[in-house]
């Protein structure tokens, strides 16, 4: 089934995550999540609802034309969730900038922020002194999975939507 649907949605830049079918009484439920390809994701690129949208029509497409599913089924295309697994490089590059926690295979955990995904994993971690950060280079061998770590302030760097808005309003002509 994941073959058959890629390439309708790497021709909308994005790429199949998962593919999961499970009974749903007498049909079949068929959830497949989409993300954003590598040459689409940057640090502001979002999967917007108007792709995902249009992912499920071109996959719908794809499916009934192709019979790949016998019978009935109801068709759940998504993007993943904040709660998703990191396994892969890319899903840390999509998450540049964030809080992860990152389990080791020798059972030890890490965390820090993401500030590259190449030939390694790069995290800005606490430093000796409070305050203070210090870089860490891990093996994508020694990675068994991130998790990244929702917070409820603003990404350095990140303007507050209202700050130019406030000023505006208050400027006399």
């Amino acid at each position: 089934m994941r073959d058959a649907i890629a390439p309708a949605a790497a021709d909308l830049g994005l790429v199949v995550e998962e593919v999961v079918a499970a009974p749903a009484g007498s049909r079949r439920l068929l959830r497949v999540v989409v993300d954003l390809a590598d040459d689409r994701a940057d640090d502001a690129a979002a999967l917007s609802l108007d792709a995902v949208a249009e992912a499920s029509r071109r996959i719908s497409e794809v499916l009934d034309a192709d019979d790949v599913v016998p019978g009935a089924y109801v068709l759940e295309v998504t993007s993943p969730g904040v709660d998703r697994p990191l396994t892969d490089p890319r899903h840390f590059r999509r998450n540049r900038r964030r809080k992860v926690e990152v389990r080791l295979r020798d059972g030890s955990s890490v965390t820090g922020r993401v500030v590259e995904a190449g030939e390694a994993l790069e995290l800005d971690v606490e430093g000796p002194k409070k305050g203070t950060t210090a870089r860490r280079q891990i093996a994508w061998d020694d990675v068994l999975r991130g998790q990244v770590q929702v917070e409820f302030k603003p990404i350095d760097g990140a303007r507050d939507h209202d700050d130019e808005s406030d000023v505006d309003s208050e400027q006399e002509d």
